[in-house]
């Protein structure tokens, strides 16, 4: 009798999983739509990159260009930024040296 309320509920609840199935039937989008959506989404990734780049190249030629210009005319400011930069590329370089000791000790 046990076996039988089993198999009766285990009936009812395939037949309620039916039944939602049925009630919650979404539609999947055609893959037309999905290959178009990526497309787009390559497209617009490609703007981005090539935006980004011109900005990149265009920062980088006003430094050079800033730096070029000092160092003609005025070259004390060209010798402090150079020292500056230096002076920064070392910090930087000691403090990732020493988190790299303190990870590995």
């Amino acid at each position: 009798m046990d076996d039988k309320k089993n198999l009766s509920l285990e009936e009812k609840l395939k037949q309620g999983l039916q039944q939602m199935d049925q009630q919650l039937d979404t539609e999947e989008p055609p893959l037309l739509y999905f290959e178009t959506l990526v497309r787009e989404e390559r497209k617009a990734w490609h703007q981005r990159l090539w935006k980004e780049l011109m900005l990149l190249w265009t920062a980088a030629l006003l430094m050079i260009t800033g730096l070029a210009l000092s160092f003609y005319f005025v070259p004390a400011l060209f010798i402090i930024i150079q020292v500056t930069a230096a002076a920064v590329l070392l910090g930087y370089v000691w403090k990732e040296k020493r988190e790299m000791v303190m990870i590995n000790k």
